[in-house]
């Protein structure tokens, strides 16, 4: 009896590249000129491979999500396991969660929230997905800051704070609004969250 598994591999690499370039066109070209023409063309597949796998271009942006979201939580924890080493924690941590912010990967993860703000089937369909997002962070980042999960629920909100403003920075960066050079900025917040966590002397540079 013919094993299905030829057949089995060649599907899941398909897949596999059709949702790499999937990010890689949202990573270049933004969610708006993501079509599935483009996404076939730059995976060497036809578009009848693309809908056999995702009958959508809505679900085939759901599993891209999945996806990059890893991705990002990947180098996300790269970041906070190199802020741990850091002399001053809290201002190496600022500085490497900037930094990551500031990705084109991360930056990718945005285009798709501001796409859902005007596609309501895509906000359902992604909003398990970013809340699982949005805690891995604030998780990843409360052991970099030193704090316990959970443990007080104003340190949560300030971590939680602390990683909105960086987003900010790197929504502002996107618009083309300079705040990824706005080093006053980062010296504030640095304050504030030295205020709430400790550290030892010493201020974080943008890079």
């Amino acid at each position: 009896m013919p094993s299905n598994r030829p057949k089995q591999a060649r599907a899941i690499e398909s897949r596999r590249k059709l949702l790499e370039a999937t990010v890689l066109a949202l990573v270049e070209n933004g969610y708006a000129s993501t079509t599935t023409a483009r996404i076939c063309e730059a995976a060497g597949l036809s578009q009848g491979a693309l809908f056999k796998h995702f009958p959508t271009k809505a679900a085939l942006m759901v599993a891209a999500a999945e996806h990059l979201f890893q991705r990002v939580r990947e180098a996300f924890q790269a970041a906070c396991e190199a802020a741990r080493a850091e002399p001053d924690r809290v201002g190496g941590a600022l500085r490497l969660f900037d930094r990551s912010f500031r990705d084109p990967l991360h930056l990718a993860s945005l285009e798709l929230f501001v796409a859902a703000r005007n596609d309501r089937g895509l906000a359902e369909a992604l909003e398990p997905i970013a809340l699982a997002h949005r805690e891995a962070l604030r998780r990843e980042a409360s052991g970099a800051l030193g704090v316990v999960p959970g443990d007080s629920a104003d340190a949560d909100a300030f971590v939680q704070l602390v990683l909105s403003a960086l987003q900010g920075r790197a929504v502002g960066a996107l618009a083309g609004a300079g705040a990824s050079s706005d080093v006053g900025e980062l010296i504030a917040l640095y304050r504030l969250a030295n205020r709430e966590f400790g550290g030892s002397a010493g201020e974080p540079q943008a890079r």
